[in-house]
Parts: C-alpha cells; structure tokens; sequence
C-alpha cells in the first residue's frame, strides 16, 4: 500500500533529520574539546548519522505499523 510506505518515510525521514541534528547539537557541547581534532569530527559526524538512521528506521516502522493499521480498519479488513 502505498499510503503506508510515504507515511513511513516522511515519519522516518523528518524523525531522522530530527534526532540527527540534535545529536550532533548535544555531542557538540558535552565534548567541545573532541571536536576541535579531525578525529573528533569524525566520531560526532558517525555517531549522529548511526542514531538518526537508528531513530528514522524505529519511526518508519512505527508508522508504516499504525497507518496500515488505520487503512485496514477504514477498508473494513479488520
């Protein structure tokens, strides 16, 4: 169903740019010091990408989940 498949992206995606954003807004000012090396950068950029991809993958599933719930229910299949 195509419904659930865009709900679930465009809930992943912004969830994604969300938590990525912020992370790196907190990673950033617990550890300033680790971010001046190329090092640093490289953990706090890797460390915000592994989270929001693991944040936009739970909230895809969560909304592909509720919005093929919804459907089923307004299409009577369940």
């Amino acid at each position: 169903m195509a419904v659930t498949q865009y709900s679930g992206f465009a809930a992943g995606a912004l969830t994604g740019y969300a938590f990525g954003k912020g992370s790196v807004a907190a990673i950033s000012a617990i550890s300033l010091g680790l971010t001046l090396t190329p090092v640093g950068w490289v953990i706090l950029i890797g460390s915000a990408a592994v989270l929001g991809f693991m944040a936009a993958t739970a909230m895809d599933n969560w909304a592909q989940n509720e919005t093929g719930y919804v459907y089923d229910r307004i299409r009577g299949r369940r």
